[in-house]
């Protein structure tokens, strides 16, 4: 019996003086507006773009960007094909971000083209990653 008692009293005395080697931050993640930081600069991205002047969007992805296999250069040219003709709208809807870090989040979200009333393309975007370069967010590669 005293020697279960000597093995108890030693292993809670092991136990208590116990390093934890890992820092812990117990605070709460700050959270970031998607929303204002990230889609409605990519909604005004959208509505400043040209035929002749694509650079707001440029400007939203990173140069290493690939998402499903489509570089920013594929992506951009495709972006830019639906300006041939006027009266072109773009619309960013639907959508959904998670934080994996302090600087990088996933993003879901449609962007909708249209002109004159009907529906030239409807895409989905989902698991895109972003990564924050000093105060904007820009599209990364996967």
């Amino acid at each position: 019996m005293t020697r279960y008692l000597i093995l108890a009293i030693g292993l809670i005395m092991l136990i208590s003086t116990a390093c934890d080697r890992f820092e812990h931050s117990f605070s709460p993640q700050t959270e970031v507006d998607f929303e204002a930081q990230f889609f409605s600069p990519l909604q005004t991205a959208f509505t400043q773009i040209t035929a002749t002047d694509l650079s707001a969007i440029e400007d939203m992805y990173t140069e290493d960007y690939i998402h499903n296999g489509i570089n920013k250069a594929t992506r951009v040219a495709w972006i830019g094909s639906f300006l041939s003709e006027a009266g072109t709208i773009f619309e960013v809807v639907n959508t959904a971000a998670q934080s994996v870090d302090a600087d990088n989040a996933l993003v879901n979200w449609n962007l909708v083209i249209s002109r004159g009333g009907e529906v030239l393309a409807d895409s989905t975007f989902v698991g895109e990653a972003i990564r924050r370069e000093g105060d904007k967010w820009r599209l990364k590669r996967q």
